[in-house]
């Protein structure tokens, strides 16, 4: 029974971050740093979000190998499925957004603090979990673990190469930019506060209820 209810927050975390993804791209006022360079891809090869957020994951997952080696935990090819469900959450829901248009900026300011909150929310649910990391988080673990780079500081420097790439890819196709903006700064500053005040609130409570007698 705790396995079930384990992975349905897992997944449920998830599918609330999925959320708060199309929450911050309706509102058009910047998307996290982590989709900055995958929203204005999927606009430049006109392949679905949700597609070629689980193609990327899935990369993050084949570096993670090729730097950990052997240090590598099986079970963390777990990020690869969980990558494929992940990526048609973010479509599924962003077909329900497809027709929604926002009146004005009070409004999409308010959808974009919304999504930035999901996003926080849906972390410090499936983090709870234990289960596997989201491949981003993945991505920097591993890093972490093979260099000792503090995860802090490698976390600034991933999320500046993603806004990056967002901006180059932005600039050269797609003719400015258009998903980086004061979003993808608050996101970027407020997120981890957010979780990190949840924590202290939740994570007691979540570890309780999934794993009643312990791991």
């Amino acid at each position: 029974m705790k396995h079930i209810i384990r992975f349905t927050l897992y997944f449920l975390g998830l599918f609330i971050i999925a959320l708060g993804i199309n929450l911050s791209i309706l509102s058009n006022l910047g998307v996290s740093p982590v989709s900055a360079f995958i929203v204005p891809l999927s606009k430049v090869i006109h392949i679905s979000v949700g597609t070629v957020t689980s193609v990327c994951y899935c990369m993050f997952v084949g570096i993670e190998i090729a730097v950990l080696g052997k240090r590598f935990r099986i079970k963390n090819l777990l990020q690869v499925p969980f990558s494929v469900v992940f990526g048609i959450f973010v479509d599924l829901i962003g077909s329900f957004f497809s027709a929604v248009v926002l009146p004005n900026y009070a409004v999409r300011f308010v959808v974009m603090l919304i999504g930035v909150i999901a996003c926080a929310i849906g972390a410090v649910l499936y983090m709870a979990m234990d289960v596997v990391p989201n491949p981003p988080e993945g991505l920097i673990l591993a890093f972490t673990e093979r260099f000792a780079i503090p995860f802090g500081k490698l976390k600034i420097v991933t999320d500046c190469i993603f806004v990056l790439l967002g901006i180059v890819l932005s600039g050269f196709f797609l003719g400015g930019i258009q998903d980086i903006r004061e979003g993808t700064i608050i996101s970027a500053i407020v997120t981890g506060k957010i979780i990190g005040w949840l924590n202290t609130r939740w994570e007691v409570k979540l570890k309780n209820l999934a794993f009643p007698s312990g791991k």
